[in-house]
C-alpha cells in the first residue's frame, strides 16, 4: 500500500505540477490571445489609416496632376501670348520703320528739289547782278554822254558814242 500511496503521491504531485503548467498554459494563452486582439485591432486600425493615406495621396496625386496641367496650360498661354505680342511689335516695327523710310525718302527729295531750286535761283540772281552791275555802267556812261552833249562837245561825243556802241555790242553779247 505504500506503494500505492507513493505512487498517488506521485501522481497528485504530477497532477498538481500539469494543472499548475495547465494553469500558466491558460494564462500565457489569455494573454498571447488579448495581444492577439490588440495587434488585430492595431493592424486593422493601421490597414483603415493606409487606405485613408492611400485615398487621400491618390486624391493629392490627383490634386497635383490637375495644378499641374493648369501650370502647365498657363504657361502655354502666356507663352502664345508672348509670341503674339512679339509678332505684333515686330509688325508695328516694320510698318513704322517702312513708314519712316518713306517719309525720308520724301524729304530727300523735296532737299534735292529744294537744291535744285536754290542752285537755279543763285544762278538766276547772279546773272541779274551781273546785268545789273553792265546796266548801272551803261546808265554812268549815258548819263556821261548826256553831260558832254548839254557842254557841247561834240568831238568827245562822237567818240563817246563810238566807245558806248562797242561796250552795248559787249553787254549784249554777255547778257
Amino acid at each position: 500500500m505504500e506503494e500505492i500511496k507513493t505512487e498517488l503521491n506521485r501522481a497528485r504531485t504530477h497532477s498538481a505540477r500539469l494543472r499548475e503548467e495547465v494553469h500558466l498554459v491558460r494564462t500565457s494563452l489569455e494573454k498571447e490571445q488579448q495581444k492577439h486582439k490588440k495587434t488585430r485591432k492595431e493592424l486593422e486600425e493601421l490597414k483603415r489609416l493606409h487606405e485613408t493615406l492611400m485615398a487621400k495621396g491618390k486624391e493629392e496625386k490627383k490634386n497635383m496632376q490637375l495644378r499641374a496641367q493648369e501650370l502647365e496650360t498657363t504657361i502655354n498661354r502666356q507663352e502664345e501670348e508672348e509670341l503674339s505680342t512679339e509678332r505684333t511689335d515686330k509688325l508695328v516695327f516694320t510698318e513704322e520703320t517702312a513708314r519712316l523710310k518713306k517719309r525720308c525718302d520724301q524729304m530727300d527729295e523735296e532737299l534735292r528739289s529744294f537744291k535744285e531750286g536754290y542752285q537755279k535761283v543763285s544762278e538766276e540772281n547772279e546773272e541779274l547782278v551781273t546785268k545789273l552791275s553792265h546796266y548801272r555802267i551803261i546808265n554812268v556812261l549815258n548819263e556821261t554822254v548826256y553831260l558832254f552833249h548839254n557842254r557841247g562837245n561834240t568831238e568827245w561825243l562822237k567818240k563817246s558814242r563810238m566807245y558806248c556802241l562797242r561796250i552795248f555790242v559787249y553787254f549784249d553779247r554777255a547778257l
